[in-house]
């Protein structure tokens, strides 16, 4: 599972939804009703839930710290410091955008062991809670009165009275010897297996994340940020079709270009999944398929991939 941290409106939206489905919860030990809440609780509630979405992804990502973790990248983490919950308004929001919302900060925020207990927790179920008793006639919906059967037959009198019957006597083919069928690989288990792997034959932490939206199932693996400090410079010549040569440096104190790892890193990264060639910078990609974990699981464990997986694509 990989986690950000996520933006200032997507925090301001959720508490702003709080406020609109009148939810009450409580802030340092003061139960606070966030409809009619100050601006000044209302930022205490966000800054709840980015305090504890900051906390799950640096215990995610041990090597990351607040100034290079995954998520915004000019931002103070703070909704006091003069554009808070009271700067975002949204006229229409609606229970179902309010519970959509809050599974994508949840997945981001779960990774703490203490998430369980957080504040940024009951906040979540209080706000979802109201949430689902807004949604359109959810307050008058009472259980419907079941459909009379009429004379519709049931599956399970079909079998009683095909059991009471005895079976003609046939003759029966051998049974086939049983074949054990490839146990089925999730992307979460396959994440946690690659990461595990690499980690154990190197001594050190790689990335390894899921994808999100349409590419959910795909896995990515590369450098983790806090390693990505080096850059490419073009060097000024041409090779033979033409085109710029750029050259590997570290990045210099004053660049604002994105960082990469180093080619000795990817080199060593290919070196442990057992490819030829040259991971490319942007990562290793695994398409979301058992067959493409099992195998990249193999390769991160050391081992001969028992299964190469095929594309699945056009």
């Amino acid at each position: 599972m990989s986690a950000y941290v996520v933006d200032r409106k997507t925090i301001c939206f959720l508490i702003r939804c709080g406020e609109r489905f009148r939810s009450n919860v409580t802030l340092d030990g003061r139960r606070v009703d966030l409809y009619s809440a100050s601006p000044a609780d209302l930022n205490t509630a966000g800054n709840i839930l980015w305090d504890e979405n900051i906390k799950s992804v640096l215990y995610r990502y041990p090597d990351c710290t607040r100034a290079d973790m995954p998520g915004p990248t000019i931002e103070t983490f703070d909704l006091n410091d003069g554009h808070g919950v009271d700067d975002y308004y949204w006229p229409t929001a609606t229970p179902v955008q309010a519970l959509a919302a809050l599974s994508c900060y949840e997945y981001q925020a779960c990774e703490h062991p203490d998430w369980e207990k957080s504040q940024a927790r009951a906040i979540c179920e209080t706000i979802r809670h109201d949430a689902i008793r807004a949604l359109p006639g959810y307050d008058s919906s009472r259980v419907p009165e079941p459909e009379s059967i009429g004379c519709v037959v049931s599956l399970s009198r079909l079998m009683a009275k095909a059991a009471a019957k005895p079976a003609p006597a046939q003759e029966q083919a051998p049974p086939a010897p049983p074949t054990a069928p490839r146990p089925y690989l999730n992307r979460d288990e396959a994440i946690k297996r690659i990461r595990e792997g690499l980690k154990s034959r190197s001594g050190k932490s790689w990335s390894v994340t899921g994808g999100r939206g349409t590419a959910w199932g795909w896995i990515k693996i590369g450098v983790p940020p806090a390693r990505q400090t080096w850059i490419q410079m073009p060097t000024g010549r041409k090779n033979e079709e033409g085109r710029d040569v750029y050259e590997w440096i570290p990045r210099p104190p004053d660049s604002t270009q994105s960082g990469h790892g180093s080619p000795a890193e990817y080199a060593e990264l290919a070196r442990l999944l057992g490819k030829e060639k040259q991971i490319h910078f942007q990562g290793e990609n695994v398409p979301a398929s058992s067959d493409y974990y099992q195998e990249y699981v193999d390769r991160a464990e050391g081992r001969e991939p028992s299964v190469i997986g095929e594309p699945y694509w056009d």
